[in-house]
């Protein structure tokens, strides 16, 4: 599982991309009636940093990160294939460029392509 502060740590410009981008869909909750005056700018980022927590927390949520990679224009892309011994091995690709590492389960595959994402963004900020 992806853990939230190493990536904060590691790939803080990048951290911060996705903090903003979250921010963003957070403060959308702003424009619902009555909202607005419950909600304030504290409260706001400290809203966004819990879900972002409970993004990392939850493998399910994981197509949340694939959202924010494609707005960023990092397609990622989880192949299988059988391994020598017919069993399944992932390997991820972004934006068409193959990372020659079988990983035995597609999260480990997911895992590791979130994190070589954040990698290559935050060396692009």
């Amino acid at each position: 599982m992806l853990d939230i502060n190493k990536i904060k740590e590691k790939y803080p410009k990048a951290y911060n991309e996705l903090f903003n981008y979250y921010s963003s869909q957070v403060s959308n909750l702003r424009g619902l009636p009555g909202v607005q005056e419950m909600i304030k700018e504290e409260q706001m980022k400290a809203l966004t940093e819990a879900s972002i927590a409970m993004l990392f927390k939850n493998p399910a949520n994981t197509r949340q990160l694939y959202d924010f990679f494609d707005s960023k224009e990092f397609f990622i892309d989880i192949n299988r294939f059988l391994g020598d011994d017919s069993q399944n091995c992932f390997y991820f690709a972004i934006d068409e460029t193959s990372y020659e590492f079988a990983y035995s389960t597609r999260q480990q595959a997911e895992e590791a392509a979130f994190n070589e994402c954040f990698s290559q963004l935050n060396d692009l900020l």
